[in-house]
Protein backbone atom coordinates (compact mmCIF):
# COMPACT_ATOMS: atom_id res chain seq x y z
CA UNK A 1 0.00 0.00 0.00
CA UNK A 2 2.49 2.54 1.00
CA UNK A 3 4.21 1.71 -2.56
CA UNK A 4 1.01 2.66 -4.32
CA UNK A 5 0.32 5.95 -2.12
CA UNK A 6 3.37 7.32 -2.41
CA UNK A 7 5.14 6.44 -5.83
CA UNK A 8 4.14 7.26 -9.65
CA UNK A 9 3.28 3.85 -10.92
CA UNK A 10 3.57 2.60 -7.23
CA UNK A 11 1.73 -0.38 -7.92
CA UNK A 12 4.31 -1.81 -11.03
CA UNK A 13 7.20 -1.09 -8.32
CA UNK A 14 5.01 -3.56 -5.71
CA UNK A 15 4.90 -6.31 -8.94
CA UNK A 16 8.71 -5.89 -9.15
CA UNK A 17 9.66 -6.41 -5.63
CA UNK A 18 7.43 -9.42 -5.37
CA UNK A 19 8.90 -11.04 -8.42
CA UNK A 20 12.44 -9.77 -7.30
CA UNK A 21 13.31 -8.63 -10.55
CA UNK A 22 12.87 -5.93 -13.01
CA UNK A 23 10.34 -6.70 -15.74
CA UNK A 24 10.04 -4.14 -18.77
CA UNK A 25 6.98 -4.30 -20.88
CA UNK A 26 7.94 -5.16 -24.41
CA UNK A 27 8.34 -2.44 -26.42
CA UNK A 28 5.36 -1.68 -28.88
CA UNK A 29 6.22 -3.09 -32.77
CA UNK A 30 5.44 -0.92 -35.38
CA UNK A 31 3.60 -2.77 -38.37
CA UNK A 32 5.32 -2.81 -42.05
CA UNK A 33 3.89 0.07 -44.11
CA UNK A 34 1.64 1.91 -41.25
CA UNK A 35 -0.78 4.34 -41.89
CA UNK A 36 -0.29 7.88 -40.49
CA UNK A 37 -2.53 6.81 -37.42
CA UNK A 38 -0.94 3.87 -36.85
CA UNK A 39 2.57 5.38 -36.78
CA UNK A 40 1.41 7.98 -34.32
CA UNK A 41 0.15 5.46 -31.70
CA UNK A 42 3.17 3.54 -32.01
CA UNK A 43 5.07 6.55 -30.97
CA UNK A 44 2.63 7.77 -28.52
CA UNK A 45 3.38 4.41 -27.19
CA UNK A 46 7.07 4.50 -27.23
CA UNK A 47 6.94 7.67 -25.57
CA UNK A 48 5.25 6.65 -22.57
CA UNK A 49 7.01 2.97 -22.72
CA UNK A 50 10.16 4.83 -22.11
CA UNK A 51 9.01 7.69 -19.48
CA UNK A 52 7.29 4.88 -17.35
CA UNK A 53 10.75 2.56 -17.46
CA UNK A 54 12.33 6.02 -16.07
CA UNK A 55 10.06 6.50 -13.63
CA UNK A 56 10.35 2.88 -12.38
CA UNK A 57 14.57 3.08 -11.69
CA UNK A 58 13.75 6.25 -10.63
CA UNK A 59 11.70 4.46 -7.81
CA UNK A 60 13.70 1.79 -7.28
CA UNK A 61 16.39 4.35 -6.11
CA UNK A 62 14.62 6.46 -4.35
CA UNK A 63 13.45 2.91 -2.22
CA UNK A 64 16.48 1.82 -1.64
CA UNK A 65 16.75 5.26 0.50
CA UNK A 66 13.60 3.86 2.35
CA UNK A 67 14.90 0.37 2.89
CA UNK A 68 18.19 1.26 4.46
CA UNK A 69 17.10 2.88 7.10
CA UNK A 70 14.26 -0.43 8.04
CA UNK A 71 17.10 -2.46 9.19
CA UNK A 72 18.30 -2.40 12.33
CA UNK A 73 22.47 -1.52 13.15
CA UNK A 74 23.18 -5.00 12.97
CA UNK A 75 21.43 -5.93 9.62
CA UNK A 76 23.25 -2.88 8.14
CA UNK A 77 26.11 -4.07 9.25
CA UNK A 78 25.92 -7.23 7.61
CA UNK A 79 24.71 -6.15 4.59
CA UNK A 80 28.04 -3.40 4.42
CA UNK A 81 29.98 -6.35 5.31
CA UNK A 82 28.99 -8.15 1.87
CA UNK A 83 31.22 -8.20 -1.03
CA UNK A 84 28.37 -6.62 -3.49
CA UNK A 85 27.95 -3.62 -1.26
CA UNK A 86 29.64 -0.65 -2.64
CA UNK A 87 28.01 -1.78 -6.22
CA UNK A 88 24.95 -1.40 -4.56
CA UNK A 89 25.51 1.55 -2.93
CA UNK A 90 26.32 3.12 -5.84
CA UNK A 91 24.04 2.19 -8.24
CA UNK A 92 21.09 2.34 -5.57
CA UNK A 93 19.95 -0.88 -6.88
CA UNK A 94 16.89 -1.65 -4.46
CA UNK A 95 16.53 -5.39 -5.84
CA UNK A 96 20.57 -6.84 -5.15
CA UNK A 97 19.46 -4.70 -1.70
CA UNK A 98 16.64 -7.20 -1.02
CA UNK A 99 18.61 -10.10 -1.70
CA UNK A 100 21.39 -9.76 0.45
CA UNK A 101 19.16 -8.66 2.96
CA UNK A 102 16.98 -11.83 2.25
CA UNK A 103 19.94 -13.59 2.32
CA UNK A 104 21.47 -12.97 6.01
CA UNK A 105 18.19 -13.22 6.97
CA UNK A 106 17.89 -16.27 5.54
CA UNK A 107 21.35 -17.56 7.28
CA UNK A 108 20.26 -16.39 10.82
Amino acid sequence: MYLCATYKNGSDLGMFLEAEELILPEEPVLTDNPTAHQHKIWDLSVTALIKNEDTLKQNMRALYVVVIPLCDANMRDKVKAHKKYLEIKCTRDTLKLLQVIKQTVLKW
